[in-house]
């Protein structure tokens, strides 16, 4: 939460090892969501990923799907989480 501090937000994005890392556990994860099944079945149904995204994404069970896709990088995520307490 940087709603307080932004400079702090800023010290992180400086570190470009640190950024770097994020975008890869960010990329994975979306990507591991996006080719799950009962997401593309989903896309699907909605005719396109634009009405997917602005309609379905937020429903409950794509919640658990990208919940569970995060929970699969969670070792990845508590590394990074260290780093920032870190910094």
């Amino acid at each position: 939460d940087f709603k307080s501090d932004v400079k702090e937000l800023e010290t992180i994005m400086q570190n470009f090892g640190l950024c770097k890392k994020i975008l890869i556990v960010s990329d994975k994860v979306v990507t591991k969501f996006l080719e799950d099944s009962a997401v593309e079945a989903k896309i699907e149904e909605s005719n396109t990923a634009h009405n997917f995204f602005s309609n379905q994404v937020y429903g409950h069970d794509m919640l658990k799907i990208i919940d569970r896709k995060i929970r699969q990088e969670q070792n990845e995520i508590d590394y990074i989480k260290k780093t920032i307490s870190g910094i």
